[in-house]
């Protein structure tokens, strides 16, 4: 394997496995569920930011692994396009909050219009 096509592979060999291995990641929907669940507890700011940083790389998790399962099916010929709404703008907020403390780290602002 090589290039991009080898990586591609290797990490649908890698998914394969933790489908069907012990680390299986059925549960990763309901991981984030839960901290849903303690979102809506009293917390500090701190624990709120953690447990909200950790909510959107657990969602962030889930669509790259659907981004890749739907590569899959791509390439055999076998997905369906379906037409999703979505708020940009929200979007856009999710994108810049994953990355603001390291982008205050390196002294970029990172904004948009």
């Amino acid at each position: 394997m090589n290039g991009v096509l080898g990586t591609y592979a290797f990490i649908l060999i890698l998914l394969n496995l933790q489908f069907h291995g012990p680390g299986n990641l059925k549960f990763l929907p309901s991981g984030v569920g839960m901290l849903d669940m303690l979102l809506g507890t009293d917390l500090t700011m701190t624990q709120k930011d953690y447990a909200q940083t950790a909510q959107m790389c657990g969602r962030a998790l889930i669509t790259l692994i659907n981004d890749v399962l739907d590569r899959a099916k791509i390439e055999a010929g076998k997905l369906e396009l379906e037409a999703v709404p979505f708020d940009l703008r929200s979007l856009m907020d999710d994108v810049i909050s994953l990355f603001s403390s390291k982008s205050r780290e390196k002294c970029i602002e990172v904004s948009y219009c």
